[in-house]
């Protein structure tokens, strides 16, 4: 143990070390928040801890589970920010470079939190099939997802700005321009819908509530302020993050829907992690769902430090029932029961940890059960005893 720790903290150092110098350096005039920072420290953390933790697992595929964390949190964690030192250092801040690599980076993110979510619900659910098929399994759903909602961004860099919302922006823009040219300084929606030319699809956008032309204009119009047409260029890929962190959700409910119908036996403390994985999948489905929502760059940044701060807290709670699982393994009951559980988990029941204790002492009385199983155990003795002497007088 000790000498893990010694391998492992002084590249955790570092890396931490590195992200806070990057997320400081300004770029155009600004720096990352104290929320930013924050999350990107405890992702390291994370995966330096969940690195300890499938180094001291005594089954493979548990090892793989931690594994596939540890790798998930740490490119969360330092992918940008160490492209951010590189950038403004070597290409001094080139705003597309930083585009693109923001963009591919999400897409990492949202490729490699499904694998491992799902990875770890079938590797709980289908106990006795094998590791690569387990990868095999997860590589597909998650990728396969993965293609469709991310196809054109890996395609076209740029596709962003060929959506339909862009070109429905530019027309609205160019039909604006056209009107305050002629003197109407505020144009109203029939005014700019009867010059507007815009390639409308026959789907109704999902904004538009009636999917008619003067409903995607009162949409498009307060994107024209200012700088706020970013927004609408991101909202695309928003959505397309929506839909991969939501295909996490039904698979931890099966994996929990799972655990209360067979309560099978498994690692101490694994059940709870699902639990703070749903919270944290569920949080990134409202995070990207409120992007989509905000038609203004400074609510924007309001709602992302406010999520960075939730985040932090669900990610503070994993990191202490990884820390209780490392204790667990290391202790002489816990390296008892995984041996159990890696010869014959049909011999064994389910390890009754922390929070089942703490739970049993809310909700029961120990001196009571005590002293009802004492009483079974009288009585049986005693019309045991009955019998004998009923034999014997026979």
């Amino acid at each position: 143990m000790k000498t893990q720790l010694r391998r492992i903290l002084p590249v955790w150092f570092l890396l931490a070390v590195i992200v806070v110098a990057s997320m400081t350096l300004k770029f155009d005039g600004e720096s990352a928040s104290f929320a930013s920072i924050l999350v990107a420290e405890t992702s390291v953390l994370l995966a330096a801890v969940t690195f300890l933790l499938s180094r001291l697992e005594m089954r493979k595929k548990i090892q793989a589970t931690f594994l596939n964390f540890s790798l998930f949190f740490l490119m969360s964690g330092t992918t940008y920010p160490l492209f951010k030192l590189i950038n403004t250092e070597l290409f001094h801040g080139d705003a597309w470079l930083v585009f693109f690599v923001s963009e591919y980076q999400s897409m990492l993110y949202y490729l490699m939190l499904p694998i491992a979510v799902i990875y770890l619900v079938l590797e709980r659910i289908f106990q006795n099939v094998r590791i690569h098929q387990i990868y095999l399994a997860a590589f597909l759903i998650a990728g396969g997802v993965w293609v469709l909602v991310f196809g054109p961004y890996v395609i076209d860099p740029k596709y962003s700005y060929a959506t339909s919302e862009i070109r429905d922006f530019r027309a609205i823009r160019t039909a604006l321009n056209k009107l305050r040219g002629d003197g109407i300084e505020t144009p109203t929606v029939a005014q700019i819908s009867s010059i507007v030319e815009i390639e409308w699809s026959q789907r109704p956008y999902v904004g538009a509530t009636d999917g008619t032309l003067e409903a995607r204009i009162k949409e498009i119009l307060p994107f024209l302020r200012g700088d706020d047409v970013g927004l609408l260029i991101m909202r695309p890929f928003w959505w397309s993050c929506f839909w991969m962190s939501l295909l996490c959700i039904p698979f931890i409910i099966l994996c929990i829907v799972h655990q209360f119908r067979t309560d099978p036996p498994g690692g101490a403390y694994l059940e709870k992690m699902v639990c703070i994985l749903l919270v944290y999948c569920l949080f990134e489905v409202l995070h990207n769902y409120a992007y989509t929502e905000v038609t203004e760059s400074s609510k924007l940044m309001e709602i992302k430090n406010l999520g960075y701060y939730v985040t932090s807290i669900v990610m503070f709670s994993f990191l202490f029932l990884l820390t209780l699982r490392i204790r667990f393994v290391l202790s002489i009951e816990g390296r008892y029961y995984e041996r159990a559980l890696l010869s014959d988990a049909s011999r064994v029941t389910r390890w009754r940890d922390a929070f089942d204790n703490w739970v049993l002492r809310q909700f029961m009385n120990a001196a009571e059960l005590e002293q009802r199983f004492l009483i079974r155990q009288k009585e049986k003795t005693t019309k045991d005893d009955a019998n004998d002497r009923s034999k014997c007088d026979t």
